[in-house]
């Protein structure tokens, strides 16, 4: 949390810009205000997984399976809305130009009024990250509250809020703001800006309601760091205000009730000092104004103006000599300060914020550069580049990996396509279609042959040709078989011969089909041999070519887009540099006037201090000379 610092002859605090205090509040950039699907049911599972990440706040994730996704072609029926729920997606991630080319692919012709809706809400929200107020306010307007969702109808109230914002209409946010739920501190800074801009009318009913809306923010019972800051500037505001309405008492009231260690406390006791002075009592305000003289922050604007403030209470004090050493004190802290700030310059010390954050281990002048509204919109800018330089780098970082797995895929392809090879020259086609035709050519002569013993059953082949085995010995040894084992052999013969003639019809017809369903196969496995062939043909030269073609043009394009993202940085480097410059030629003018001023004075006191001597001198003469006329 960031607020402006008092300035050093001002009367009031600078107006808050909400924008810079809470990026919650953006819908630009708050994770979560994607809009949500207005389809009462989800139609499609991948759309479905898409909204599961982003319900789980993964935007990657969830942009990343929407492109994936819809380039797959599967998301209908919900393919123009995903259009618009990755612009959603990519205006959360800050990246509104993209958002922008996004939505110009939609046509708004085919839309229904709730997505119509929808696409001029992002539009809205598109224009508002490029300050393009008037055309942010015109696709708002386009955007219908009855069909919008509530989600949808909170992101379009916060938009609307921040364009009263920035048209300083602070009533009216406030007013909006009391209608949305999810508002944060936004609301509380519409009340602050708000009352604060009433002050500076010169009717005293806006001096009135202004006073009101500040009080009711100084009454605030503070949840966070960020409404504490805020309470105390709305009691600096009331304090300042009542100083300059003369009611020192008042003043007060409403300055002693600001936290000693908050971001205005030094503002607190510069003003309490002069609310004292106010009121005569110059031993009181030498007290608060001491506090800050001693402190060692000499750029601090409030410190600077203590080492002209105490030896002026000194001299009201009548300590005309402690008025001295103190504007003596001012001028030389005035030229620490000075060679200090031309330190600053030469070492360019602002950049050392481009690395920290403003938070972590920040000077008390560097958070001063952050309060200016400008530099703090430069250094943001910068910021968010930065973060995408550094994923861009990761991913950068992953190319010689992917070259890596890369490479040993194709290791292990040429290893497998190898063993492809081996296997084709080992199972040649022609070699299975010679098989084939041998195998057609023994069932062709078996259809011909009383018994087909070749395509007989197993057991039956063993048993048939034990029978012949048998014939065949008889045949050959007639002497040695007796006729009744031969009258018995016959028998077994012909019934064997007759059951296995009554079966040879259903065998054929088997081996018949066995040999179609071969043909079939032999036929596929040649078509796949083909294809293999064709592949092993065309990869065999330069395997992964297209992969690795694919990676060096991602590659370029990381490189590509490297070079434009630190060609934007050093445009707003040179933005933040001139902002730098700017605040420190302020400062050195401050300075000076300050020099000039502790110059004056002292030589006033010197011009005082002689005169006073001189009429002391004098005085003393008048007497010696009386006494020598006595």
């Amino acid at each position: 949390m960031k607020v402006l610092m008092l300035l050093m002859f001002c009367c009031f605090p600078m107006p808050i810009l909400a924008a810079q205090k809470d990026a919650s509040i953006d819908p630009a950039v708050n994770p979560n205000n994607t809009s949500i699907s207005s389809v009462k049911t989800i139609e499609n599972l991948h759309w479905g997984e898409v909204l599961f990440y982003a319900f789980k706040d993964e935007k990657y994730q969830a942009l990343i399976h929407l492109e994936a996704r819809a380039k797959q072609n599967n998301l209908q029926p919900h393919q123009q809305q995903a259009q618009i729920f990755a612009a959603a997606l990519l205006l959360d991630l800050g990246l509104p130009s993209v958002a922008e080319k996004r939505i110009q692919q939609i046509p708004p012709l085919l839309l229904s009024n709730a997505l119509h809706s929808q696409l001029a809400l992002a539009m809205a929200r598109v224009f508002f990250a490029h300050q393009d107020y008037s055309a942010a306010k015109s696709w708002l307007n386009q955007a219908k509250d009855s069909e919008l969702n509530f989600s949808d109808r909170q992101i379009k109230g916060l938009l609307q809020a921040k364009l009263y914002f920035n048209k300083a209409q602070y009533y009216q946010a406030a007013e909006l703001l009391t209608k949305i739920h999810d508002k944060g501190n936004l609301r509380h800074y519409a009340e602050y800006n708000n009352g604060l801009t009433l002050l500076y009318f010169n009717d005293k009913k806006s001096h009135i309601e202004g006073k009101q809306l500040l009080q009711k923010v100084a009454d605030l019972e503070p949840d966070d760091q960020e409404q504490y800051a805020l309470k105390d500037q709305a009691k600096l505001a009331l304090g300042l205000e009542a100083l300059k309405r003369g009611e020192a008492f008042e003043a007060r009231e409403h300055l002693l009730g600001i936290r000693q260690q908050g971001l205005v406390s030094n503002d607190a006791i510069l003003a309490l000092g002069w609310s004292f002075s106010e009121a005569k009592f110059y031993e009181k305000a030498l007290g608060y104004w001491d506090i800050l003289f001693k402190q060692d922050d000499i750029l601090d604007p409030r410190i600077q103006e203590s080492w002209l403030a105490v030896p002026y209470a000194h001299q009201q004090l009548g300590d005309l000599q402690g008025a001295m050493d103190g504007y003596l004190d001012a001028r030389s802290k005035q030229q620490q300060a000075q060679k200090l700030l031309q330190q600053k310059l030469q070492q360019q010390d602002w950049r050392e914020l481009l690395v920290q954050s403003p938070k972590e281990g920040t000077s008390s002048f560097q958070q001063q550069l952050m309060a200016n509204p400008n530099f703090y919109n430069w250094w943001q800018r910068w910021q968010d580049i930065h973060h995408w330089q550094q994923r861009l780098d990761r991913l950068a970082q992953s190319i010689p990996t992917l070259n890596m797995m890369l490479e040993n895929n194709k290791v292990q392809y040429l290893e497998k396509l190898k063993k492809v090879e081996i296997f084709l020259q080992e199972n040649s086609p022609q070699d299975f279609q010679q098989k084939y035709q041998d195998l057609n050519n023994l069932f062709q002569q078996q259809k011909v042959l009383e018994i087909a013993d070749k395509i007989l059953p197993e057991q039956q082949s063993k048993l048939w040709h034990k029978i012949l085995e048998t014939k065949s010995f008889i045949d050959n040894h007639p002497d040695d078989v007796n006729q009744d084992q031969k009258q018995k052999f016959k028998l077994l013969q012909g019934i064997f011969k007759w059951k296995i003639q009554r079966q040879q019809q259903e065998n054929l017809w088997l081996s018949d089909n066995s040999l179609m369903h071969l043909k079939i196969q032999l036929d596929q496995f040649n078509q796949t041999t083909q294809q293999v062939n064709k592949t092993v043909i065309n990869t065999q030269n330069n395997p992964y070519q297209i992969q690795q073609l694919e990676i060096e043009k991602l590659h370029n394009q990381l490189l590509q887009l490297s070079q434009k993202i630190q060609t934007l940085k050093s445009a707003l480097e040179e933005q933040m540099e001139k902002e730098y410059l700017g605040i420190i030629d302020e400062k050195i003018l401050a300075l000076t006037q300050l020099g000039k001023q502790a110059d004056l004075a002292i030589a006033r006191l010197t011009f005082s201090s002689v005169n006073t001597n001189s009429k002391d001198f004098k005085k003393s003469e008048m007497k010696i000379s009386e006494g020598e006329n006595e």
